[in-house]
């Protein structure tokens, strides 16, 4: 990939650094690239890396959480996802029986002995 030196709208550009969309693209890609191969459609890849998620939040000692605190978790990892999207994807794990919302509180929790089923994933995503 070329770099070239100059300017960007008054700002000095480095050539020898990639830009910030390059930089998310190998992480992007890297994240991806371990799940590949593994049968997973992209939405269930998404659904799938929030899990894993949720499911190191329980390992960490959290009985509940709440959407937040998976968005940080995820953040840390490097893996960055908006809070709507993290939202989202609750209700996704939701609908397979893998998490459920207290109402009460607005907490959800891990459902006990919930485990992420590529099969079930592709199959809800495939009738929806």
């Amino acid at each position: 990939m070329k770099y070239r030196k100059g300017t960007a709208n008054g700002c000095h550009v480095d050539a020898s650094q990639p830009r910030l969309g390059e930089a998310l693209g190998f992480w992007q890609s890297r994240v991806f690239g371990l799940l590949s191969g593994a049968g997973l459609s992209e939405r269930a890849r998404r659904t799938k890396i929030v899990f894993d998620a949720v499911a190191a939040l329980r390992e960490a000692g959290g009985e509940d959480f709440e959407p937040g605190d998976v968005t940080s978790r995820l953040r840390t990892d490097g893996m960055p996802f908006g809070a709507w999207e993290v939202r989202g994807e609750l209700s996704n794990l939701q609908r397979l029986g893998l998490v459920a919302l207290d109402e009460q509180t607005a907490r959800w929790r891990l459902v006990n002995g919930a485990d992420f089923s590529i099969d079930a994933a592709n199959a809800a995503y495939d009738g929806s």
